[in-house]
């Protein structure tokens, strides 16, 4: 009996690369990766005395357009795209809302009050957008291509 409790099954621990193709895992390791490097800024404000000026919101920023450019590349990988499109929408809204939060906290500077920082995360939105939308059209227009072969070897 105490054997099959100390058992561990390596599957259901192990990390699974096709996992990152699912936007939430995306967005929470981005996340994970962002408030790792928040805390480093942190702990390196501290120790100088300039401060830390808009540098945590400069790596919030750089974690969302992490998130914005992988996801939009995944998104050929993407099964049912309606599905991930939408998660995708969900996640990244997420994203800015936990990476805004986490630049709040380690520099007590508002987004209001970071100047130049609000119109980086616009274009960035702007950005995702448009990435989401190029990479749309191209898996449309290779998927009319693969039909249009077949049709035609057929």
């Amino acid at each position: 009996m105490t054997s099959s409790l100390i058992h561990c099954d390596m599957k259901s621990t192990s990390f699974n690369p096709k996992e990152i193709s699912r936007p939430i895992v995306q967005a929470v390791l981005l996340a994970v990766g962002c408030l790792i490097v928040q805390i480093i800024v942190l702990l390196i404000g501290i120790s100088i005395e300039g401060g830390l000026g808009y540098t945590p919101w400069i790596v919030s920023a750089s974690f969302m357009l992490l998130y914005a450019f992988f996801n939009a590349i995944l998104l050929l990988k993407a099964e049912n795209m309606g599905l991930y499109v939408s998660q995708s929408s969900y996640c990244y809204i997420g994203m800015m809302l936990g990476t805004t939060l986490f630049a709040y906290a380690v520099s007590s500077v508002t987004l209001g009050e970071s100047g130049s920082i609000r119109w980086i995360y616009i274009i960035i939105t702007v950005c995702y957008t448009i990435f989401m939308v190029i990479v749309f059209l191209m898996r449309k227009i290779i998927e009319y291509a693969q039909r249009q072969d077949t049709e035609h070897k057929g």
